[in-house]
């Protein structure tokens, strides 16, 4: 795991700097102890049980008679994030238990675990794990995305060390594949997919599911009669584009021959008129339907169909379904959000018959599932168009788009900003707290972003009412005509 920060510890543990003294090691513990509560009083301002990080408790280590479980349950800290832990002591000691390690890929130093000093033998505490929001770059408890621990079990009395465990990475996007003591795959798998999204059909026995997501269809250019233009592009092909647009009356001023933003904004307006994926650069077919000069190209449905992915809504907000094909078989797959972030479910595969009158699938039971397609400029559309293949979902999520939501007591903003495979966001929350921007380069993946930069994982999207949306985790995005901020332009 990359670490970015540190923060230098509070107290350095005994062993840390080679001394046994007893005396010293209990002076240690209780200015130790006075730290952590006096560290969980500045935290605590105003509590109140908050939404869970994951749907079931995870172990995060069972060794020697002690267990600690991560409920997953958060607490509203003010200006920490505050996850709850539930020890038990089979022991016939009186324990602490201190706790370092990274968060987020931030690292820090010994903490001891909150309200949980002195656990008496045979006896259960709960404790808490704190981070401060200003240590971890964090606006609120929903970005707490990663952990890796690594706990120390000390006596009570004579605060030596009775063991050290660690509990490995736990990801809240995936809170299965991290520290769940003694879970085997299947049964992880199985408790997760009990936990979230609406059910897709069951599938045949018969049929192998194959779910391919593909970035870009099939369609080329080789017999393509202009070049593509888009933004940053010049001269006199532009000129005449330019030209063209002013006459349909989608673009106004003189024609320059400069390619930027309002002229990628007059062409996605154009397309949209021409039932064209409006995406803002003017391919062969754009330009040959803006000159008047289109015809209608012969389109292998079948072989279409083979080269793209389809992308539509589950029935609700939070769903998103995908479907591939092959020559015989429909895979429908699914992935869901919520406030831990993306999970997939399985994937189901149907046989299907493709006729001029539609794509029929059979389902388990033995009904079909209808699908309309046609042919529109070229391109192989499904339902209506309301199915988006990758690139056009690409092309819907270009803009400035802005959300705004309350999270752990506080008002939570966001802006963003898709330019091509540019991603840009910030945020800021009402105890002013400012965060960005982020930026970085991207690659669409089914339901969210391939990126690096900060925060890569919690961006998604969807198809709302046949319209592609900006998610984060589950919240949905507005378009906007604002871009980015800044670190004052924001008020609540």
């Amino acid at each position: 795991m990359r670490v970015d920060k540190w923060r230098k510890d509070w107290i350095e543990s005994p062993d840390s700097r080679g001394r046994s003294n007893k005396m010293e090691e209990k002076t240690v513990k209780k200015r130790s102890l006075f730290l952590a509560s006096l560290a969980l009083t500045t935290c605590m301002i105003s509590t109140g049980a908050l939404a869970n990080l994951v749907d079931e408790p995870i172990v995060l280590f069972e060794q020697d008679g002690v267990k600690a479980t991560l409920t997953g349950e958060t607490e509203d800290g003010g200006n920490c994030a505050i996850i709850n832990v539930v020890v038990e002591n089979n022991t016939d000691k009186h324990l602490d238990i201190e706790y370092t390690g990274t968060m987020n890929g931030w690292s820090f130093g010994n903490f001891t675990l909150g309200n949980a000093s002195d656990i008496k033998p045979g006896s259960k505490a709960k404790g808490y794990l704190w981070f401060m929001f200003d240590d971890f770059d964090l606006s609120s408890n929903e970005d707490v995305e990663t952990m890796d621990l690594t706990f120390t079990v000390k006596d009570g009395e004579s605060y030596e060390t009775l063991f050290e465990v660690e509990t490995g990475e736990i990801n809240f996007s995936d809170p299965m594949a991290g520290a769940q003591a003694g879970v085997s795959g299947e049964a992880a798998a199985a408790e997760e997919n009990a936990a979230g999204a609406a059910e897709v059909e069951t599938a045949s026995a018969a049929a192998e599911p194959n779910f391919v997501f593909h970035t870009e269809s099939a369609a080329t250019e080789a017999d393509s009669k202009y070049e593509t233009l888009s933004v940053g592009s010049s001269g006199e092909a532009v000129v005449r584009l330019q030209e063209a647009l002013i006459e349909k009356g989608v673009l106004t001023g003189t024609a320059d021959g400069q390619y930027g933003n309002g002229t990628a904004a007059a062409v996605s307006a154009f397309q949209e008129s021409a039932e064209i994926p409006a995406t803002g650069s003017a391919d062969s077919t754009t330009q040959e339907v803006l000159y008047g000069e289109y015809v209608e190209p012969e389109v292998n449905v079948a072989e279409a169909l083979q080269t793209a992915t389809w992308l539509f809504n589950g029935g609700e907000n939070h769903i998103l379904n995908g479907i591939s094909f092959t020559d015989t078989t429909a895979t429908i797959a699914q992935v869901y959000f919520d406030g831990n972030g993306k999970h997939e479910s399985e994937s189901n595969a149907f046989p299907y018959v493709l006729d001029d009158a539609g794509i029929h699938l059979t389902l388990l039971d033995g009904s079909e599932m209808e699908i309309a397609y046609e042919v529109k400029n070229g391109q192989l559309v499904l339902n209506n168009g309301e199915w988006k293949r990758v690139d056009e979902v690409k092309a819907g999520l270009q803009g400035n788009w802005t959300a705004k939501y309350s999270s752990s007591g506080m008002t939570v903003e966001h802006h963003v900003v898709i330019e091509g495979n540019l991603f840009r966001s910030e945020n800021a929350n009402s105890n002013y707290y400012y965060y960005g921007p982020y930026e970085g380069n991207y690659e669409l993946n089914f339901g969210g972003f391939d990126a690096e930069f900060m925060h890569a994982g919690k961006w998604f999207y969807n198809i709302i009412d046949g319209e592609v949306t900006l998610m984060y985790y589950d919240h949905l995005f507005e378009r906007t005509e604002e871009g980015l901020k800044g670190q004052n332009g924001y008020s609540f």
